[in-house]
């Protein structure tokens, strides 16, 4: 026996347990990305002066050539998506609205019929570095998304795009990567 009856025991020791267990958990919730797997992203630049581009990538990417298209892409580590870029030389007349938006008014049905029974969920004309562009989402049929985004400046067709579940297209470094890119080349006035 401790000889202590109820009236001497201290009221406020389990409101202070309480205090104290909510603020132990406020701060792993605030560390937890740096404590438990959110290193530090190691991004990477692929650069060009022939494309008169750049773009970064979350990590080691890989390039190659063929079909008269320069690309560079990287898987997600953990392997449930991918990053990709890809670079088309050829003469655009962007200030003719009619070829432009035929160009990319193309570019959606092309993704779709590649990815056999996709779905386009949205689209929308974007300006990127001055230059005319257009964003899109398709699901695939597995569920995930492939979220893309073209751009056309007077000598190229750039394309970002980014393909995994929802969460992976949605996510931080996804964002990130596609709003890295940059042209060199002075847009139109």
């Amino acid at each position: 026996m401790s000889g202590l009856d109820d009236s001497q025991v201290p009221k406020s020791r389990p409101k202070f347990a309480l205090v104290f267990l909510v603020s132990i958990l406020v701060i792993a919730a605030v560390k937890y990305r740096e404590w438990f797997g959110g290193q530090k992203t190691d991004w990477t630049t692929y650069s060009s002066a022939d494309d008169k581009c750049e773009i970064k990538f979350p990590g080691p990417f890989t390039t190659s050539e063929g079909n008269g298209m320069r690309k560079a892409g990287l898987n997600a580590p953990n392997g449930n998506g991918i990053y990709m870029f890809a670079i088309k030389t050829l003469p655009i007349d962007i200030g003719n609205e009619k070829a432009v938006k035929a160009i990319l008014d193309a570019g959606v049905p092309s993704v779709i019929e590649t990815l056999k029974g996709s779905k386009l969920l949205k689209q929308s004309d974007v300006t990127i570095s001055g230059f005319p562009g257009r964003d899109f989402e398709v699901e695939m049929p597995n569920g995930d998304v492939f979220r893309g985004r073209t751009i056309l400046t007077p000598e190229r067709q750039y394309q970002v795009n980014i393909a995994g579940p929802k969460t992976f297209v949605g996510s931080e470094n996804a964002n990130q990567f596609r709003g890295s890119f940059k042209t060199t080349q002075q847009a139109m006035p």
